[in-house]
C-alpha cells in the first residue's frame, strides 16, 4: 500500500527511534524485555498523539493525467517506464511523453493510449457532449493530433489512473471508467448493474466498466456505444 511521503516520513521516523532507543537499552542494561515493550508503548502513544490527519481508507490517486480531471479512467497494470511503477501521486504528461512510453514499454500500451486518444474525440463530437470536451474537435484535426497534443496532459481533464477508484467518498461530477470486465469484478463496484457481457454501469459511483482499450476489444462501434453511456450518466447528473 502506498501512503503520501508525510506519512512515510513518520513510520521511518517512528522506526529509526524505536532502533536507536533499543539499541541504547541493550547496551547500558543488557536485556531487559519490559523496558523495551515499555519504550514501544510511550513511542506509539506519542504518535498518536501527533497532530497528524487520519490515514486515508484508501490509497492517494496516482497515475498519468490532469490531477483534476473529469474523466478519470482506471487501469490494472503500470507502465514499466522510468519512474512510473513508483509513482505516488498523478502526474501531467508533456508533448511527446506518450510516444517515448510506447516506444518503451511496446505496442500494448500504445494502443491503450491510441484508443484512450479515439474515444475522446469521438466524444467530443457527440451532440451534447460534455461542455469540458466539446471543442477538442474543433481544436484538433484529428484523433492523432489531439493524443499528440493534450491528451494526459495538464487540464486536459483526462487522466488514466493505476490506483483503485475509492468507493466510500461521495463521487462527483466526473465520469470514471474501469477497463475491463476482469479488473471490475475485483473492485466490488456498488450498484454496478452489467448490461451485456462487456459493458456495467454504476450510476450511484459515476462509472461504466467497458472493455480493455484496445483495437479488437474496444472497436469503433464500441467506443459509439460507451459515449452514449457516458450522455446517459451526464443527463442524469
Amino acid at each position: 500500500m502506498r501512503y503520501p511521503f508525510a506519512y512515510q516520513q513518520v513510520i521511518y521516523s517512528f522506526i529509526g527511534e524505536i532502533v536507536v532507543k533499543s539499541v541504547r537499552l541493550f547496551t547500558i542494561n543488557d536485556i531487559n524485555l519490559i523496558e523495551i515493550m515499555q519504550l514501544l508503548v510511550e513511542l506509539s502513544q506519542e504518535k498518536l498523539n501527533m497532530n497528524i490527519p487520519d490515514s486515508p481508507s484508501t490509497v492517494c490517486p496516482y497515475g498519468l493525467g490532469d490531477p483534476h480531471a473529469s474523466l478519470q479512467v482506471y487501469i490494472a497494470n503500470v507502465p514499466q517506464h522510468d519512474d512510473l511503477s513508483e509513482l505516488s501521486q498523478v502526474k501531467p504528461l508533456r508533448n511527446s511523453e506518450i510516444e517515448m512510453i510506447g516506444n518503451a514499454c511496446g505496442n500494448g500500451w500504445r494502443k491503450v493510449f491510441n484508443v484512450y486518444a479515439k474515444f475522446v474525440y469521438a466524444l467530443a463530437g457527440m451532440q451534447g457532449a460534455p461542455n469540458e470536451f466539446s471543442g477538442i474537435s474543433k481544436d484538433f484535426s484529428s484523433w492523432q493530433q489531439y493524443r499528440d497534443q493534450q491528451l494526459l496532459q495538464c487540464q486536459s481533464q483526462t487522466v488514466l489512473l493505476f490506483s483503485k477508484p475509492d468507493f466510500d467518498l461521495y463521487p462527483d461530477a466526473s465520469i470514471r471508467i474501469v477497463m475491463g470486465r476482469t479488473y471490475a469484478k475485483t473492485l466490488a463496484i456498488p450498484n454496478l448493474v452489467w448490461l451485456n457481457e462487456e459493458f456495467a454501469i454504476s450510476e450511484s459511483q459515476n462509472l461504466i466498466v467497458c472493455p480493455y482499450f484496445d483495437y479488437r476489444q474496444l472497436s469503433n462501434i464500441k467506443i459509439i456505444y460507451l459515449c452514449d453511456l457516458i450522455k446517459k450518466l451526464t443527463d442524469i447528473q
